[in-house]
């Protein structure tokens, strides 16, 4: 057996790091500080160059882009004339990460799920979350219910996007990526 300590230390010098990078404490970064340049300085060795610029990776267009020209892409789902969305929110397009929602966390972390809604032009309208609350008749037990939040919620719809994109990312990994890349595919490679 290899120790894995000196193999750590082997990474670190290789990428010119002293030590592995370790977050002091979970202090948000202030709106004056990127948190992109902190890992790009942390992580100087390994990170890519970053071509796109956005004044913001916070804002409505920054979602859109994620999810529309990015790790969204393969999880588009076109809304029928019909659907609910439609009629309620004036959506055309769904990227629908609530299949999450009953996914166990650890206590004080927020949930997994939500529901983004796009309108005709791409604009982001709502987010529809299926949060989780205790049920209203079985002690112990516990529920989710569909929570609408859009542009108009001010704090609110920061942290909502914010989870969103979690669970975007969450998703792509564990479905577009572990599931189907590394199981099915490999499983396939193998049998051919």
């Amino acid at each position: 057996q290899v120790p894995v300590v000196p193999i750590l230390g082997a990474a670190c010098r290789l990428l010119s790091w002293s030590s592995p990078p370790r977050v002091a404490d979970e202090t948000l970064f202030a709106p004056s500080e990127d948190p992109v340049a902190y890992v790009m300085r942390v992580c100087s060795g390994i990170y890519p160059e970053v071509p796109e610029v956005w004044p913001s990776k916070h804002s409505d267009e920054a979602l859109t882009w994620l999810v529309r020209s990015q790790v969204g892409a393969d999880n588009i789902e076109v809304l029928a004339d019909d659907a609910p969305e439609r009629a309620q929110f004036g959506a055309r397009y769904a990227v629908r990460t609530n299949c999450l929602a009953h996914c166990e966390v650890r206590e004080g972390l927020e949930s997994y799920g939500g529901d983004a809604l796009f309108d005709d032009d791409w604009r982001v309208v709502a987010i529809v979350r299926q949060e989780r609350v205790p049920h209203p008749a079985i002690e112990g037990l516990v529920t989710t219910t569909a929570v609408s939040y859009t542009p108009s919620h001010g704090k609110s719809w920061a942290y909502i996007k914010f989870c969103f994109r979690s669970s975007l990312f969450s998703l792509v990994t564990f479905a577009n990526h572990l599931y189907l890349t590394h199981l099915l595919v490999s499983m396939n490679m193998t049998i051919a």
